[in-house]
């Protein structure tokens, strides 16, 4: 009742499991209504593959595409990144070298990455780039 937030109270709101009302499933919701689907494949393979890293370049954005079933175009790949600069998920600190807005995207983001995650994100790409 004294509204003091304590490190605590963070953590228990990071570490909560719930799938439907927890911080990490509204982090989820979020980019599922703001990105298309090879932005969220981009980034949600950027976080997994980055491990610390608070930044990529366009190689590692060119490696994370070739990993998908289907091929994605350079074209595509720069209209990706456009979304994610636009709704403040990166930004460009120089040509083609790029940075996460918040530090805590890439843990937040690895919290996201589940297999069954990572398999639906990649159908929804499938389809996308098959339109």
């Amino acid at each position: 009742k004294d509204h003091t937030i304590c490190l605590s109270d963070v953590d228990a709101v990071f570490d909560d499991p719930d799938p439907r009302s927890s911080f990490i499933a509204y982090v989820r919701d979020t980019l599922n209504l703001n990105l298309d689907p090879v932005s969220n494949f981009l980034i949600m393979w950027l976080a997994a593959d980055s491990g610390d890293a608070q930044g990529f370049t366009m190689d590692k954005i060119r490696y994370i595409a070739g990993m998908s079933q289907t091929k994605i175009s350079e074209e595509r790949l720069r209209r990706s990144l456009d979304y994610l600069k636009v709704t403040s998920v990166i930004r460009e600190r120089m040509p083609d070298v790029f940075d996460f807005t918040v530090p805590d995207y890439v843990s937040i983001l690895k919290r996201l990455g589940s297999n069954a995650h990572m398999d639906e994100l990649e159908a929804k790409l499938i389809d996308a780039l098959n339109e």
